[in-house]
């Protein structure tokens, strides 16, 4: 049989798998499986939607595992409509070379996050110099004592903030998503460096979202991510660019800063090449997120529960 833990409310990882252990040592010793592949079979409760949104909810996920499947070893996916609004999902996954503890707990919170992530990508165009400038001692008062607030060189529209490392906690504390003019807001940069960090001033409604594209796909070997707009996409692509030579012209998703580029003439091609910061997985992730839409609504997981057996086994 194999081995079942219930986690209700919450993923208990700390605790996953504990029946499982060989021995008492205090470390975790691999699941007992007889094979040189096992397989985690997850499977969770999703709630929070409303019975109008499920079937959209059922697409977007079949879409996310469908794309997910390419780069993950995913054996199958089962998605069962519970009621009016919460769903049943099941996903299988082969874990390699056994089925560690360590490895089920990271095939369990990336596929948790990706069943349960609303999804948002949006494409900012981003104010001229002149037009940050008028509103910087603002920024600059608002971000408190300890750093300093500067516009950035080599990006118009973008502002670079120092200082120690508590101070800069603080202050990017104080701006984020703060509106430093009416109709924009402040955006931080997903990555940092010590000492130095980065803020987009950003218009609060994007000049695209994601319901323009038409499909992306990911190379994680060049590190890029291609984004084909669908038609009406293509062209709303072709105007915002057209209207923003010498602009800033910043992707994102989910909060994430994906690309950032001084636009230099009109795209018209109907295609988008991104070079997204980060590893290899997050650019596949990027890209299984941008195949499978935004969710209509937030889900919440309620119930969830995992078995790793030797592959084949019933």
């Amino acid at each position: 049989m194999p081995s079942v833990i219930s986690l209700v409310g919450a993923l208990l990882l700390a605790t996953m798998c504990s029946s499982c252990r060989e021995g008492d040592s205090g470390t975790a010793a691999p699941i007992a499986v007889t094979e040189a592949h096992g397989r985690l079979t997850l499977s969770m409760t999703l709630a929070g939607g409303v019975a109008a949104d499920r079937d959209a909810i059922i697409e977007v996920l079949a879409t996310r595992f469908k794309a997910l499947s390419k780069w993950t070893p995913v054996d199958g996916v089962a998605l069962i409509p519970l009621g009016q609004a919460d769903i049943s999902l099941e996903v299988a996954v082969r874990v390699d070379p056994l089925c560690h503890e360590g490895d089920v707990a990271r095939r369990v919170r990336s596929l948790t996050a990706l069943a349960t992530r609303k999804g948002e990508f949006a494409m900012h165009v981003l104010p001229p110099r002149p037009r940050v400038s008028q509103v910087l001692s603002r920024i600059r008062t608002r971000a408190g004592d300890g750093v300093t607030v500067t516009q950035h060189v080599g990006m118009p529209g973008a502002l670079t903030v120092r200082g120690g490392q508590r101070a800069l906690r603080a202050a990017l504390s104080r701006l984020d998503h703060w509106p430093p003019l009416t109709g924009y807001r402040l955006l931080p940069a997903a990555l940092q460096r010590d000492g130095e960090a980065i803020l987009y001033v950003v218009r609060s409604r994007p000049s695209l979202d994601g319901t323009a594209i038409a499909s992306a796909t990911a190379a994680p070997d060049r590190g890029t991510l291609s984004l084909r707009y669908s038609g009406a996409g293509a062209q709303r692509l072709a105007s915002v660019t057209e209207d923003s030579g010498g602009s800033l012209l910043l992707t994102r998703i989910d909060g994430d800063v994906l690309h950032t580029e001084v636009v230099t003439g009109s795209t018209v091609s109907g295609h988008l090449l991104l070079r997204p910061p980060g590893p290899p997985d997050r650019i596949r992730r990027y890209a299984v997120l941008l195949n499978g839409g935004a969710l209509p609504t937030a889900l919440q997981v309620t119930a969830q529960s995992s078995d790793c057996m030797p592959r084949g086994r019933p």
